[in-house]
């Protein structure tokens, strides 16, 4: 691991709610001006993602904790560069993927053993990549190529990497992105449909939205494994057909998060769920889009369905990121509590975009001051469940 890191931005804010923090997390040295975010621990202490460097100039995998800031961990076996894209609960555990030549490789990776490649699954073109990881270690999600296409894995130290197959004898295209802390779970798509996977009962699909197109995605699970979060796609009262936030609870029972607002283009996306299923973060865009195509983070609540999160913190918290010159276009992890949320920020510099990592810690999720009238009135009904 190497210690370098450009300096990290914290901002505090309190009120009556509590205090809550946004950390810019930095970048590397070197490379390509941007730094992302893929993951974050249980306990929010341990945040994974990738940063432009100067050993590798468009991704070196990097692990960033409150007393080492951002480290990276340079490079895997012969690869040129790697991306971290998931950690596991206990945050001892990386995994992503490392690439050179056209050639992409599944890793993991921790402290005492480095990085090691898992392989594919035997397709004609070399490419993996590991999404997940459970709590101890052992059991790693991904995506390789196979000979029936591209297919989701799992692997372990003594099996190796075995595909789990394709919803659909004919289907050609399945994906492991997430799996519960004690590895007994396992949610992806396969050919455009959402599955939760088990030993028991194999792939089963997840079903989509009524109405709307025949496609659904499920890209995270919380980590007791009682719920689900992804996308499906929507047909509105206008006409429009467009992807919404979802999540599934442990029944398969399917709930609609909505969008951002009714007018402009729009799309949702829950990237990820607490173990309760009571707060969900994710992407979104409305009518008032920041730019470049560029969607904003979100954050859902059942009583107070999506807002955006700079809303949130601004109105509830006093926390102006806008103010310090960054908009927040993603909101990609969030731990078991609610608390800690993870995600991408953008800003503009001499003409350039620059992206960073933040960590946000919120003590209480609020309700919005402005909605709380119109809730005691009455106004504000429950949403549908499908």
């Amino acid at each position: 691991m190497r210690l370098m890191t450009l300096i990290a931005v914290s901002l505090c804010c309190s009120s009556v709610f509590g205090q809550a923090t946004f950390t810019l997390l930095g970048r590397l040295p070197g490379g390509a001006n941007s730094a992302h975010v893929n993951g974050i621990s249980a306990d929010g202490q341990v945040v994974v993602g990738s940063s432009g460097s100067a050993l590798a100039f468009n991704g070196e995998s990097t692990r960033w904790s409150p007393d080492t800031g951002l480290v990276g961990l340079g490079l895997i076996g012969d690869m040129a560069e790697n991306f971290a894209l998931g950690v596991s609960p206990d945050g001892n555990w990386i995994v992503g993927e490392a690439s050179r030549d056209g050639i992409t490789d599944s890793y993991i990776w921790n402290e005492r053993t480095g990085g090691i490649l898992l392989g594919d699954l035997g397709g004609a073109d070399f490419r993996s990549r590991a999404f997940d990881v459970s709590r101890n270690g052992r059991v790693v999600v991904g995506s390789a190529s196979s000979p029936q296409g591209l297919q989701a894995y799992r692997w372990t130290p003594n099996g190796g990497m075995v595909g789990l197959g394709f919803l659909e004898e004919d289907d050609t295209a399945s994906t492991a992105w997430a799996i519960s802390a004690d590895s007994t779970k396992i949610v992806g798509h396969s050919s455009g449909e959402a599955f939760l996977w088990t030993e028991q009962n194999g792939m089963v699909g997840l079903g989509d939205i009524e109405g709307g197109r025949e496609v659904s995605l499920a890209y995270n699970i919380s980590n007791n494994g009682k719920w689900i979060a992804g996308e499906g796609n929507a047909e509105y009262a206008d006409g429009r057909r467009s992807f919404e936030a979802v999540l599934w609870d442990e029944s398969g029972e399917m709930t609609r998060l909505g969008q951002l607002g009714d007018d402009g283009s729009r799309y949702s996306r829950a990237w990820d769920v607490s173990n309760d299923g009571r707060v969900a973060v994710g992407v979104a865009s409305w009518s008032g889009d920041i730019g470049e195509g560029r969607g904003q983070a979100m954050i859902w609540t059942p009583e107070w369905g999506m807002r955006r999160l700079e809303n949130v913190l601004l109105d509830e918290y006093g926390l102006d990121v806008q103010e310090m010159g960054w908009r927040l276009d993603s909101a990609f992890g969030i731990t078991p509590d609610g608390k800690y949320i993870v995600g991408n920020a953008f800003t503009w510099i001499n003409d350039d975009i620059h992206v960073e990592g933040y960590r946000l810690y919120l003590p209480s999720i609020p309700a919005p001051t402005t909605l709380a009238p119109l809730a005691a009135m009455g106004l504000l009904g429950m949403r549908r469940r499908r």
